[in-house]
């Protein structure tokens, strides 16, 4: 009697349609505007997964006030600091919903932001990921710039690829993703990961752009700095092999020419320019 009643119980437990997943470390003076905007989303029917990777400010107790008054948010202290993309994989996992993204404590959302990316996903079946374009704001000065994105809808993903290798946007990981893909890409922890991993979800499927200015990034300066993961120096071998092994498992020996040139062309362009 008491087993069937846990699985009534169990059975009627809402799921929700999107987990949210924030890594956080030492946010407190951000983190408040960008869970103030995810919480007045239009679309309601998510969970937000909070892990704090030992955070030594005042992080935990800010999100311990809106956890006590949003049941959709869960808040995850992790004992020690184990690195950024671990953190990444951490609130992966934890997720339960069929559409995922990451959020950073320092961006925030236009309010129909996450409703119109679900629209999207579920409109097309061959889309795996969608973004929108974005604007970025720095911290410091205030200053706002607007940045088009674009998309990567080819029927074939050999165009697909190429159009990444020719249209980089890193914060595509913070798009809306169907979690079942999403889980396929293992994060590893190696410079211009986030490049890489949104080339291998276009080998995937389509990746599509809102039009609309939905996504908002924040900057400590006025430009995107990229910084390194490993050292204190930024490295590309683990970035350009990654390539390679994606491009040869995904492609016939005539793509592979073409895609390993312009995997080369680009990691020589990112080497040269260090913004985006």
């Amino acid at each position: 009697m008491m087993s069937d009643l846990r699985n009534s119980r169990a059975a009627n437990i809402h799921i929700p349609r999107v987990s949210i997943g924030m890594p956080v470390y030492n946010g407190e003076k951000f983190i408040c505007k960008a869970l103030d905007s995810l919480l007045s989303q239009t679309f309601s029917d998510f969970e937000l997964i909070i892990s704090d990777n030992a955070s030594t400010d005042n992080t935990e107790a800010l999100c311990l006030e809106y956890a006590a008054c949003d049941s959709r948010i869960r808040y995850v202290r992790q004992e020690e600091n184990q690195g950024p993309l671990a953190n990444f994989q951490y609130v992966l996992d934890e997720a339960v919903g069929e559409y995922f993204m990451w959020a950073a404590c320092d961006d925030y959302w236009e309010p129909v932001c996450v409703e119109k990316w679900v629209y999207w996903l579920d409109e097309d079946v061959d889309a795996v990921l969608v973004f929108s374009n974005m604007r970025t704001f720095s911290h410091t000065s205030g200053k706002v710039m607007r940045l088009y994105v674009c998309p990567s809808i080819a029927d074939s993903k050999r165009m697909r690829l190429l159009n990444r290798y020719l249209n980089c946007t890193p914060s595509l990981i913070y798009g809306l993703s169907r979690k079942s893909v999403c889980t396929d890409i293992p994060i590893e922890t190696f410079d211009y990961f986030d490049v890489y991993w949104s080339c291998a979800m276009a080998v995937k499927g389509k990746i599509l752009v809102d039009s609309d200015y939905l996504y908002n990034a924040g900057i400590k300066n006025d430009e995107r700095v990229p910084y390194s993961l490993t050292n204190d120096r930024i490295t590309y071998w683990r970035y350009f092999n990654k390539s390679i092994r994606l491009i040869r498992k995904n492609f016939n020996i005539f793509d592979q020419i073409l895609l390993i040139g312009m995997a080369m062309l680009y990691t020589v362009k990112i080497i040269k320019d260090q913004r985006f």
